[in-house]
């Protein structure tokens, strides 16, 4: 069997993986409503992952509940369980809605989310703000993770206000960089500095300082930079191929643990922004790494078609409540390999 056929085996496979995580998923439905958004919300990458699958009617029902049921009239969360974690800032949750909303043709809706958004960008550096209430100035950190997501966010809708200052804070976050290619830093101030966490601030050194040599780190960070930084140069035609790649590239250069580890998913997000690379680049040299991270997909999803959290340690499988949101993450990530695999020169393929 050539490799060309060993793809198609290898697509045929994924596309069945994700028509089982689509049918899940709407299991955890009821005419738009997820059956336990009365507990807390995991379905704010609902609709997004369900539009990128192609389930758009049911992506688009999930929309329209949020915005009359989990939404309020300046286009937050209402507080209490709509809210995904009270105290942080809500730009991870928001700015996915606002991605379904310009998927499914509610730019208006979109709009209003990312100018919901923005109150939580700093004015100063373009990062985002890790806590919503920054009332005493003291709490002005500003994080990877939702910096790039609100980017990327910003990306789709063709927002440049927000996108063009964030492109600036992720190049500036690399070059203030001490300690590579071993570790990598993930959180700046307001005042344009890395932030370096205390030894005894647990929380925030697993999020905010990743070793890749070590196991059961952070390791989402660079995929999610990547794939900003390429949605970025498809929209401006900027010139950050490079330092996306170099982002992936503390991923594969780091601990075969993220990849092994069957107690963490933490690496999924390196799948989005190698995929990213390979849609932009057919040929690009990562193909290679999509196709290992399809299968990543392929061994980690449950006999009912969701994915499981990271565990780490714990053998039970997480209620249906939590794994919506990382079935939702894993079913729009796994499209993404599928369609950058499906455009890929074949020749690529490792012999």
């Amino acid at each position: 069997m050539t490799e060309r056929h060993d793809r198609a085996a290898l697509l045929a496979a994924a596309e069945r993986a994700k028509r089982t995580a689509i049918d899940w998923i709407e299991q955890q439905l009821e005419d738009g409503r997820p059956r336990d958004n009365a507990l807390k919300n995991t379905w704010w990458r609902v609709p997004w992952a369900l539009s990128v699958a192609g389930a758009g009617d049911t992506a688009a029902s999930v929309l329209q509940w949020a915005e009359r049921d989990a939404l309020d009239e300046d286009a937050d969360f209402v507080s209490g369980p709509a809210e995904f974690m009270p105290g942080a800032s809500p730009v991870y949750e928001l700015s996915a809605l606002a991605i379904a909303a310009s998927r499914l043709g509610r730019s208006d809706l979109a709009n209003a989310l990312l100018d919901r958004c923005r109150a939580f960008q700093s004015q100063h550096t373009g990062g985002v703000y890790d806590r919503r209430d920054r009332a005493d100035g003291s709490e002005t950190l500003q994080d990877l993770l939702k910096t790039c997501q609100l980017g990327i966010a910003a990306v789709v809708v063709g927002r440049r206000d927000i996108a063009d200052p964030i492109a600036a804070w992720v190049r500036e976050l690399w070059a203030q960089q001490p300690e590579l290619p071993n570790v990598l830093y993930a959180g700046r101030g307001d005042d344009g500095s890395l932030f370096i966490p205390a030894e005894d601030d647990y929380l925030r050194k697993f999020l905010l300082r990743v070793d890749f040599r070590e196991p059961l780190q952070a390791y989402y960070n660079p995929g999610i930079a990547a794939a900003f930084l390429h949605g970025y140069r498809a929209l401006t035609g900027s010139d950050d191929r490079d330092l996306a790649r170099s982002f992936l590239a503390l991923n594969a250069g780091g601990t075969d643990a993220q990849f092994t580890d069957p107690n963490s998913v933490q690496i999924c997000k390196y799948a989005w922004g190698v995929a990213c690379d390979v849609a932009l680049d057919p040929a690009s040299p990562l193909v290679d790494d999509a196709e290992r991270m399809t299968e990543w997909f392929l061994d980690r999803q449950n006999a009912d078609g969701s994915w499981s959290p990271s565990t780490f340690g714990s053998t039970e499988v997480p209620a249906p409540v939590d794994r919506l949101w990382k079935t939702a993450e894993h079913l729009m990530e796994l499209t993404f390999l599928i369609e950058a695999l499906t455009t890929a020169d074949p020749t690529t393929a490792e012999d």
